[in-house]
């Protein structure tokens, strides 16, 4: 049968290895050119950026003028494959080098249709938006910093169960940002979140690990080990009935549950989200949480790190005997109080 070199290796070199000399894998680097045979390797040179993404900055040179009005968003549309990765953080490069656009505060909005492949908005930077309607890969959001990302789905069929829409580890490490998943998402979602504020219809096991900052909304299913190693921000999640004691048994003892009426900011913040949730998502489950919100909003936990809710000796009776008819949540969200001079001397005459 007629051969082909699938990969050219120079094995010179090796002759003289005692671990190499008496290895032939000549047999493994050609392949049968059979009818029915096809190549088993193939090697694309490395562009920078997918495909799609590179042809969505040539059409953003074309389309862009430097005259363009100062704060006007700039909305492009496009598909995207599997095969498209990490894409966001050419376009967020692009804006950042571009004096033009940096300078005159203009945001892009960039629709996509398909399935996007791994690392889906990573690293997007502020003034980026993007819009899948479809489904993605793990990664997305990954070192999210300042962008905005939405996925929804491309059915207009509404479902109870919520349709997976992002893989695993997504959100990995973001700093600031906002997104929308309006369906469920892998595990580790949010893992190392600093600073973002995400909404998701559910996420599987090991949801916002090790977060130190950031606020993450839940209206689904959580998974197990929810917040282990949790050192900051808040998790607020929506107490279904048929879920309400499976939850507390998966969140991990780094979090302290709070079951306390959310105090009137939280209340706010919570309505903002869902309302942008339900309009940008397409969420069969923050419209729902929305046709009886004064009734819905009591029905929502919030997840904050034992240390900040326990703390020791004191702090921690006052964080669980709330007095004067304020209740936890509210003293939870008081800043510390500050140490004076006046605190150091009665202490030192208490001990002495």
């Amino acid at each position: 049968r007629a051969q082909r070199n699938l990969i050219s290796i120079d094995t010179t070199h090796l002759a003289g290895h005692w671990k190499t000399r008496r290895m032939d894998v000549r047999q493994l680097l050609f392949a049968s050119m059979s009818p029915y045979s096809k190549p088993k390797v193939l090697i694309q040179p490395e562009t920078g950026c997918s495909a799609a993404e590179d042809a969505l900055i040539s059409r953003l040179e074309m389309t862009r003028t430097h005259t363009q009005e100062p704060g006007k968003v700039l909305e492009l549309a496009t598909t995207i494959s599997n095969r498209d990765l990490t894409f966001g953080a050419a376009l967020s490069a692009h804006l950042l080098a571009d004096p033009g656009l940096r300078n005159q505060g203009n945001a892009m909005r960039i629709t996509c249709s398909g399935t996007a492949g791994q690392s889906f908005g990573a690293f997007l930077a502020d003034g980026v938006e993007l819009v899948l309607i479809g489904a993605a890969n793990d990664g997305v959001g990954k070192g999210l910093s300042g962008g905005t990302i939405t996925i929804r789905s491309h059915r207009d069929i509404v479902t109870k169960i919520p349709q997976s829409l992002a893989g695993n580890a997504c959100f990995y490490g973001a700093t600031s940002g906002k997104a929308f998943i309006g369906g469920q998402a892998g595990d580790r979602f949010a893992v190392r979140n600093s600073g973002a504020t995400l909404v998701v219809d559910g996420v599987g096991d090991h949801g916002c690990e090790y977060m130190t900052g950031g606020v993450v909304v839940i209206l689904g299913g959580t998974g197990k080990n929810l917040c282990a190693g949790m050192t900051g921000g808040r998790v607020f999640v929506f107490r279904d009935q048929n879920r309400a004691p499976q939850l507390k048994h998966s969140v991990s003892s780094d979090a302290e549950l709070v079951e306390a009426d959310l105090p009137p900011q939280d209340q706010s913040l919570l309505h903002t989200l869902l309302v942008s949730h339900a309009q940008e998502a397409k969420s069969p489950l923050a419209s729902e949480i929305l046709l009886d919100w004064p009734q819905n909003c009591r029905q929502f936990f919030v997840l904050i790190p034992s240390a900040s809710a326990s703390g020791s000796g004191s702090d921690r009776q006052t964080a669980t005997a709330p007095t004067d008819g304020h209740s936890k949540a509210n003293i939870l969200h008081q800043p510390p109080k500050q140490t004076t001079s006046h605190d150091i001397g009665l202490a030192e005459r208490t001990s002495g």
